[in-house]
């Protein structure tokens, strides 16, 4: 059977590392950080018999590292802190405001239910992999909420007004 668990890093395609200038190889996984183990090993074979993705089970998130973090609600709300980069993380919940609005405010865009059908997931889990920078590069934490500071400069609707004189 070809997939995650069988094939070996050579066997993966080349956007699952990130080239350096210096020419080291870093890789990029999916990591599934689910409070039910039964059901991230479940996905885990859904996205091996659906591509050759580098998947791994973890207990709790790596942020730090490259690719994809898939968590559920239970996780989301024992993580010690935020997730660093929130564009990376799919979140499989219930249809609950509370939730829902916790994870906006962290900057978590990519939800799915999880009345969702199995190809839902794995289309949001694919979207955020090809959301995923190609080159290496610093980022900066980034949270897209109304509740976070703004970079942005508010512009008074008077002042515009009176120019148009």
């Amino acid at each position: 059977m070809k997939g995650v668990g069988n094939g070996s890093p050579r066997e993966w395609p080349a956007d699952c590392f990130l080239e350096s200038g210096e020419g080291v190889r870093s890789m990029q996984t999916i990591q599934l950080v689910l409070s039910d183990a039964s059901y991230a090993r479940k996905l885990k074979q859904l996205l091996a018999d659906n591509g050759n993705w580098p998947v791994s089970i973890k207990e709790l998130p790596s942020f730090g590292k490259g690719g994809v973090v898939v968590l559920d609600d239970k996780v989301l709300s024992a993580l010690a802190s935020p997730p660093d980069f929130p564009d990376r993380v799919v979140l499989i919940t219930r249809n609950e405001p509370a939730i829902l609005s916790h994870a906006w405010d962290l900057g978590i865009r990519s939800v799915v239910y999880d009345s969702d059908t199995s190809s839902t997931l794995l289309l949001a889990i694919m979207s955020a992999w090809l959301r995923l920078p190609k080159v290496p590069q610093v980022s900066q934490r980034r949270v897209n909420s109304p509740n976070a500071p703004t970079p942005f400069q508010v512009l008074d609707p008077q002042s515009r007004s009176n120019r148009r004189h």
